[in-house]
């Protein structure tokens, strides 16, 4: 649609307008003074073709002066559209059994069953006082009064919709809000712009309204249902440019450890607001729940870890619970009776651990057996599934294998030697390249080369941890780096590199090094000037934990997670450092606070970042005084974080294979959903004779069923920047224990097969421990895009905040016509004109 007009923006002065109009006034009587002056010399039809002419030349310099401009302008719909995305999690086949009254008859407003009125006159009764008795009869009422007041109740009436809700899931509800007819969000939708349906979970597919039937499994097929994260759907809306707005119609439930912050800050900027519908309900029901549980990965054998669990205890608040640990092995079971205050609990319980091998426990909450009051009244628990889960830690019978590197005795290398040195399970060899020697001793007090750097198999063979301090990368021969690329790359050897004052930039320049490192452009950190405060723990900068690095095993310097946060908070700060970028393929751990950084990427520049580098692992520290966090705290927190560091090597012994290809996974257990990597590292003469177009892939196999017949089969892809290397993702498996094993085609790979062992665990914090609704999460997407959150009987007011206008783009566009070249035309002709009446009729 085109609309147009004209405007004169000289009319907007007025001292303008006066002017014009007077110029032109005195003009138009010069004019006619003229006229009458040659009317003695010429006829009348030749005077009045001049004074015509002349009137018309001054008409067009008045229109001229007035700047006249045409404008049209054109409305236009934008072609966007409206993103719906429809959770399809586990938590959405609960059934709120818990819902109040209200929250029902919201549900019933929403899809049609009742009118909505009636929400706003319940809402008015709750809010208006009770009346005050009277001693006066109750009125007569009329006929139609009274058969009015019959039919208010029977509408309003809910007892025969509570039992429709009893086995009504949230995904029905959902379901039945975008699809019912003539209330469907989405035919309610398509009227305002094109809809775009998603189904998500921890990650997303593409739907139709057609694809609407059927269960939600049938409609989650393909995707990680037993986990819910909002990350991928953020960057999602974040990425469609045709999407002007998202309606998200979810419970809540976010069982993802990684929040969508920054997904989210990126949004904020750009004017796509996020509408969410809450569905299920927000009231806590009776239930007992393990919410958590944190433990080790892998321990050494007698070691003795401590298990925290949090358990959800709501309903049961001054009563008495039990919670049990129950090794599956044995039927050993440890048990904490304990009395509920909160509606968490923690318990923990120190377990030991006397075998070798992975090892399997049941964790279990239940009402306490004996405690006071009738059993019979004890609340019932709307969901039983969740009051048990199952976890495993990986006992290692053999010690950690720790060679330390340094060029001088720093008190960073001093301390890391005394810790490892403590440590049983720990074998420790230290290398210091300058060292005072008085000859008092045979030898020096550490071996200032490298053991084995002239035979065959080298410094690193059975080597677990590398530990690279500040020493010159000059005093190793070409040969020796090359074997320790080998070390990590082939044999799934682990490297730690943390920096120094001396030779830093030497490590940095060494070919090897630097394309182990995972980071690139370092420059040392500028630390805010606090020297002048008090404490002396506050000094310097600190470092904070990225949530990554939040779930690193070798970061936990407490259990809980808050409690972690804070642990790394108050650790004593650091006056020397560095900081560099990430690789593609690195994960910043660590990044310091209290410091002034310049980054010259997108990702944040980090202190500890680690990465996987082919078979093996890399860990840089950006520091060289963890020695400072025993300040005040003893040795508790320097040593947990080298003692987690061995372990966390440990855990790399896992590869399998020959020598001619290494078979290794990045993580040997996961959780029911989860993925993770799985590579193959062949030799280097392995690989000139392998065939160009060689098929290599992956067969599942049952870890304890002797079958033929792999459950599975996915090919393993090359790696183009490493061409002896091979990986592929590992599809999600159900709950059990696999063998991995290497095939290929026309290949050998000797009489032993190449095996890899992974254990898939039931999803701790699973869909069903929590069994409320939650808005928070919508509540700060709504915050940071000017969005809201809705109930389903606010559909109206959410279609109302989708107006088409919001969609239709004014776009005008002007013409100057006092400078367009018609104009000028137009006036030249007449001008001319007038000059040749004269003319031709003898006048000057």
């Amino acid at each position: 649609m085109t609309a147009q007009r004209l405007t004169y923006p000289g009319l907007e002065s007025y001292g303008w307008t006066f002017l014009v109009v007077l110029c032109f006034a005195v003009a138009v009587g010069l004019v006619v003074w003229l006229y009458r002056y040659e009317r003695r010399l010429v006829s009348a039809p030749v005077g009045w073709s001049l004074l015509s002419l002349r009137i018309l030349l001054l008409a067009v310099l008045l229109f001229t002066s007035l700047q006249p401009t045409l404008s049209w302008t054109t409305r236009l719909k934008q072609d966007n559209s409206i993103l719906v995305a429809l959770d399809v999690s586990q938590s959405m086949d609960l059934v709120d059994e818990q819902a109040t009254e209200q929250e029902r008859k919201q549900w019933a407003a929403g899809l049609g069953m009742i009118r909505a009125e009636l929400l706003k006159e319940d809402a008015g009764n709750q809010a208006a006082p009770p009346a005050e008795p009277t001693d006066d009869p109750p009125t007569e009422t009329s006929e139609e009064d009274s058969d009015s007041s019959e039919e208010e109740p029977a509408e309003d009436d809910a007892s025969e919709l509570m039992a429709s809700w009893e086995t009504l899931s949230r995904f029905d509800l959902a379901r039945q809000l975008l699809s019912a007819p003539q209330i469907g969000l989405l035919d309610r939708l398509s009227e305002v712009a094109d809809v775009d349906l998603l189904l998500f979970s921890k990650d997303l597919k593409p739907a139709s309204g057609e694809d609407l039937t059927g269960s939600r499994d049938r409609l989650a097929e393909g995707l990680t249902s037993a986990s819910t994260s909002f990350t991928s759907l953020i960057e999602e809306v974040a990425a469609r440019e045709n999407v002007a707005a998202a309606v998200i119609i979810s419970d809540g439930v976010d069982t993802s450890p990684q929040k969508p912050q920054a997904q989210l800050n990126r949004l904020a900027g750009q004017s796509r607001p996020v509408y969410s519908i809450l569905a299920g309900s927000t009231s806590q029901p009776v239930d007992l729940a393990i919410e958590s549980i944190d433990h080790p990965e892998s321990v050494y054998q007698n070691d003795q870890p401590l298990i925290q669990i949090r358990a959800t205890t709501h309903g049961y608040e001054g009563k008495a619970v039990t919670v049990s640990l129950t090794d599956v092995s044995n039927g050993n079971r440890l048990t904490k009776n304990i009395d509920v205050d909160d509606r968490y609990e923690d318990v923990e319980f120190s377990l030991p651990l006397d075998n070798a091998g992975r090892q399997r426990f049941i964790v279990d909450i239940s009402p306490a057996e004996g405690a006071s009051g009738d059993r019979n009244k004890e609340p019932a628990e709307l969901q039983l599934d969740n009051n048990q889960q199952e976890f495993a830690v990986n006992v290692i019978d053999d010690s950690t294998h720790v060679l330390l590197v340094a060029g001088e005795a720093s008190w960073e290398f001093r301390f890391i030697d005394a810790a490892y040195e403590r440590d049983d399970r720990v074998e420790l060899n230290s290398v210091l390249f300058e060292q005072p020697y008085l000859g008092l001793l045979p030898t020096s007090f550490f071996d200032t080369a490298l053991p084995n750097s002239r035979t065959s198999t080298g410094p690193f063979e059975g080597v677990d941890l590398v530990i690279w301090g500040d020493a010159d990368p000059k005093a190793v021969d070409a040969q020796t780096w090359e074997r320790l690329e080998r070390f990590v790359g082939e044999q799934g050897g682990t490297l730690v590199v943390y920096t120094g004052k001396r030779h830093f930039s030497g490590v940095m320049q060494n070919p090897i090094l630097s394309k182990l490192m995972p980071i690139t452009h370092t420059r040392r950190i500028e630390a805010i000037d606090n020297e002048k405060l008090g404490d002396p723990i506050q000094r310097g900068f600190h470092l904070q934990l990225t949530p990554q690095g939040a779930l690193h095993p070798a970061m936990k310097l407490e259990t809980d997670h808050d409690a972690n946060i804070a642990a790394w908070r108050n650790l004593p700060g650091h006056f020397l450092g560095y900081v560099g970028d990430p690789k593609p393929a690195a994960v910043v751990l660590a990044a310091p606070v209290g410091a002034t950084i310049a980054s010259t990427s997108t990702r944040p520049a980090g202190t500890v970042v680690a990465q996987n580098y082919g078979l093996g692992r890399v860990m840089w520290l950006g520091i060289d005084s963890t020695w400072r966090w025993r300040l005040r705290r003893g040795d508790k927190d320097h040593y947990r974080f080298w003692g987690q560091l061995s372990r966390w090597a440990a855990e790399m012994r896992s590869s399998a294979g020959s020598d001619d290809v290494r078979l290794a996974l990045e993580s040997t257990e996961i959780e029911e959903g989860d993925e993770t990597m799985i590579r193959a590292r062949w030799s280097q003469a392995m690989h000139q004779n392998l065939p160009e177009e060689v098929r290599t892939e992956i067969e599942v196999y049952p870890r304890d069923v002797d079958q033929l017949v792999p459950i599975m089969r996915f090919p393993l892809d090359r790696v183009e920047t490493e061409p002896m290397l091979q990986e592929a993702k590992v599809p999600p498996l159900p709950v059990g224990e696999y063998r991995l094993r290497l095939a290929a085609r026309d290949v050998p790979l000797g009489p032993a097969p190449i095996e890899a062992t992974l254990f898939v665990t039931p999803r701790q914090n699973g869909e069903t421990n929590r069994l409320s609704a939650d808005r928070t999460l919508l509540e700060q997407f709504a915050a940071a895009t000017n969005g809201a959150v809705f109930l389903p009987h606010q559909l109206d007011e959410l279609l109302d905040r989708l107006d088409p206008e919001w969609r239709t783009l004014e776009q005008k566009q002007d013409l100057p016509l006092w400078n367009h070249w018609l104009l000028f035309v137009m006036m030249v002709t007449i001008v001319t004109a007038e000059w040749l009446v004269r003319k031709w009729h003898g006048l000057p």
